[in-house]
């Protein structure tokens, strides 16, 4: 019998070349990540949700990158250039956070205010 190669039951998620800034939800069944998959000519990222299986992929915001959840996965951070933004995660309640800029990206963590 020949082995399969590690990657032979492996799923792609994302929208091919166009895609990045893959973040796990804490319990780790939903992966958020930026893509142009729908927006080719506009050149412009959108957040896009699936869950770990790979089914229920959809769009949740047109103009955003680099998404992380939060510890309770009910909201995602995001940037717009260098601004900060908080929405829902269904698109939704979508906030600037004042007073943070992101640059350059170099990576980052979701740490609530309380």
């Amino acid at each position: 019998m020949t082995a399969l190669p590690p990657c032979a039951n492996r799923r792609r998620l994302g929208g091919g070349d166009c895609s990045g800034g893959l973040a796990w939800s804490p319990d780790g069944s939903m992966p958020a990540f930026h893509s142009m998959r729908d927006n080719l000519s506009g050149r412009r990222w959108g957040i896009y949700l699936v869950r770990a299986d790979g089914s229920g992929l959809h769009r949740i915001n047109n103009l955003g990158s680099q998404p992380i959840l939060s510890p309770d996965d009910s909201r995602i951070a995001y940037t717009r250039g260098p601004d900060v933004f908080t929405m829902a995660t269904d698109g939704s309640d979508d906030n600037l956070v004042e007073g943070i800029l992101v640059v350059p990206y170099d990576g980052w963590a979701w740490s609530p205010v309380r």
